[in-house]
């Protein structure tokens, strides 16, 4: 039995700074089979004077809770039951040292229940700590101890999970979504602390069998691997006094062979210091979700994986990258791969050329642009970016080597919005590969959901040479993909980033397009400077993978282009994957068009100059060159010329775009963009 003869709370106004608080708590008279309540007070924990819902203060009583206690040694299993609410980030909870568990985040009034090991508590005096992550403005408080095992208290059956491959019956590890006859997410109980993440409704499971532990009823399992594998889905019943076992089985749908699969935008909680997901957990994660090679991007932060992917054993299945998301005021830049030990780069530079080839001098290989158009800042908009000629106020070019155009945690509702951008940078002549990441900051967001597949000498994701896919990364031999798999074969021999010698009146091109059996496919697009040429429409029937070399025949330029494939299909709405907007898509990086056989790819920019050149200094001649261009170069040759300082000439060209915008969409858009003078 616990006593309780000497009950206080104790605040502290910083975490592990003097106490400001202490006062004396009225103990509720409990029978002995009754739950004991530690504390019937909600306390707000915080640093700021804001008024939440409930009971608790607008002030706050400090940044972590101490409540201590008197009590008989108790050799038995006890629980812990803790409300609260407004925790943005989570708060670890230990009674004399030893950490129970975290109070997940929630805004809402939740109840946690806490399992007490036997031994935790010993006779005499007790302190139990509540210790948020970070600060944070929470209620927490009506902490309650519960006399009944967890177990036994919450009425919970064990279950049993393994995932195995259907071919080989090997374990592996994957990610295991349980959901009510509702669909609702299903809270999981006593997992294992190493080698799984766990949130309400979803577990990671490495490469061995895992025991959880769910409430009584009929549930449904889901099993997946990322979007190159199957997912199976099992009904099952947990009732009492059943061992229950559930194995679910995955196999390979996509072959990616020659390719691997890579995230180059990852975090953890743990160095970035926001989010959920453990580094620890993140581990787990990309293993579960057959992530490759990983580049770890906390903000400002070089983070190493490989000592705690040791531990867990999970070597086998990724190749860690220490990366940097270098955070600034206007804009998030990842570089890799970064020394260990080296110098963090200079985030308050606000120069974007300074501020790359620092990241550059620090070792990064490659540097990409995040999430251009984020809610919280538009890049290009800043930059005064015209979204039909690609030049932007700033600067003369843009320094960096990828831009995000399927960050799977930040999408726009359109998918080919960031196509546009990308294709104007194109043929504005910047040398860009187009980058899918995850960007993913927690465990329930899939890690990997957005990924970049970039070819490779190996198929092995533990002996991926870093270097190797740096260098092809940078010829532009990769493709995106959120939930499908693309590549390209132009002339029977041309993929990703060659430059094709083009001598036939057409252009023969395969397009590749795979997914697993839960992506629909809908929609297969041609473009050739940014316009679209081509599109063939996919039927997938939804029970089988989708993989099919799709085959397209388009006239041969005048001149050099560039041409990307780009494939579109439905969101993933089941509770296993789901999509953060409805769709899926996959796209090749650029394939060179050498339309003169000169052995050099122009691009609409460069070849819009050379036209100019040779063309007289006059308006009319400049503007007959028009009708025999398409409109990525015809856009590039108005640019040019509206750089004369010519005011007469500028007016005058106004004036012809303005009579022929209905004969020819382009020059209206230019107008529109450009700010034309009145």
């Amino acid at each position: 039995m616990i006593k309780f003869p000497n009950l206080c709370v104790v605040f502290r106004r910083a975490i592990f700074c003097g106490a400001v608080l202490s006062l004396p708590v009225v103990l509720h008279a409990q029978q002995k089979s009754e739950p004991r309540i530690l504390n019937s007070k909600l306390f707000h924990l915080g640093s700021n004077v804001v008024n939440l819902a409930g009971d608790a203060s607008a002030s706050p009583a400090g940044d972590r809770l101490d409540l201590k206690f008197d009590a008989d040694q108790i050799k038995n299993e006890t629980t812990l039951e803790v409300t609260y609410w407004d925790l943005n980030n989570s708060a670890m909870v230990e009674i004399n040292g030893h950490k129970l568990g975290a109070l997940p985040p929630s805004q809402n009034r939740k109840e946690v229940f806490l399992r007490v090991p036997a031994g935790t508590l010993r006779k005499g005096k007790n302190n139990l700590r509540v210790i948020p992550r970070a600060k944070d403005d929470c209620v927490i408080g009506k902490i309650t101890l519960h006399d009944k095992p967890f177990r036994q208290l919450m009425d919970l059956e064990l279950v049993r999970i393994a995932v195995e491959d259907e071919s080989s019956g090997k374990a592996l590890p994957a990610r295991v979504t349980i959901v009510d006859a509702k669909g609702g997410a299903t809270e999981i109980f006593l997992t294992p602390k190493d080698g799984t993440a766990v949130r309400a409704g979803l577990i990671y499971v490495s490469e061995k069998e895992t025991e959880i532990a769910l409430r009584k009823g009929d549930y449904i399992f889901y099993a997946n691997r990322g979007s190159e594998w199957s997912r199976d889905k099992q009904t099952v019943s947990v009732e009492s006094g059943r061992a229950q076992k559930v194995i679910l089985h995955l196999r390979r749908e996509v072959d990616t062979t020659g390719f691997i699969a890579c995230d180059t935008h990852i975090h953890t909680l743990t160095f970035s210091g926001h989010g959920d997901a453990t580094v620890e957990e993140r581990i787990v994660t990309l293993a579960g979700e057959g992530v490759e090679l990983a580049v770890a991007t906390d903000h400002n932060h070089h983070t190493d994986y490989r000592p705690y992917q040791k531990k867990l054993g999970l070597n086998s299945y990724f190749t860690p990258v220490i990366g940097n998301e270098v955070t600034t005021s206007f804009g998030h830049l990842n570089g890799f791969p970064m020394p260990l030990n080296g110098q963090i780069p200079d985030f308050t530079e606000t120069n974007w050329i300074k501020l790359v080839e620092d990241i550059r001098f620090r070792g990064a290989k490659v540097v990409i642009l995040n999430h251009p158009r984020w809610k919280k800042y538009d890049v290009f908009k800043d930059l005064g970016f015209n979204t039909l000629t690609g030049e932007q106020a700033v600067y003369d070019h843009l320094p960096f080597d990828g831009l995000e155009l399927a960050n799977s945690g930040s999408l726009r509702k359109d998918p080919l919005q960031l196509f546009g951008d990308f294709f104007a940078l194109l043929n504005h002549g910047e040398n860009i590969k187009a980058v899918g990441s995850s960007d993913s900051h927690a465990v329930l967001p899939p890690v990997g959901q957005g990924r970049t597949y970039i070819r490779s000498s190996t198929d092995n994701p533990a002996k991926i040479n870093i270097d190797e896919i740096c260098a092809n990364f940078l010829t532009g031999q990769s493709s995106i993909s959120l939930g499908m798999f693309a590549d390209v074969l132009v002339e029977n021999q041309f993929t990703e980033g060659a430059l094709v010698p083009v001598k036939n009146p057409q252009v023969q091109i395969k397009f590749r397009v795979a997914a697993p059996g839960w992506v629909m496919p809908r929609r297969a697009l041609v473009f050739l400077n940014g316009v679209k040429v081509a599109e063939q429409k996919l039927s997938p029937d939804g029970k089988m993978a989708f993989d099919r070399q799709l085959e397209f025949s388009i006239p041969t330029p005048k001149h050099d282009a560039h041409l990307v494939c780009v494939a579109l299909g439905d969101g993933v709405k089941e509770p296993f994957w789901t999509t953060e907007e409805n769709y899926t898509l996959a796209a090749t990086n650029p394939v060179f068009l050498d339309a003169d056989n000169d052995g050099v790819y122009r691009s609409p920019r460069e070849t819009a100059k050379a036209i100019l050149a040779r063309t007289e200094k006059n308006l009319e001649a400049q503007w007959n060159t028009l009708d025999s261009v398409d409109d990525a170069i015809a856009a590039q040759v108005l640019s040019l010329i509206y750089k004369n300082p010519d005011g007469i000439m500028k007016r005058e060209l106004r004036e012809r775009l303005q009579q022929n915008a209905t004969r020819r969409p382009v020059f209206g858009k230019f107008l529109a963009l450009a700010g034309a003078e009145k």
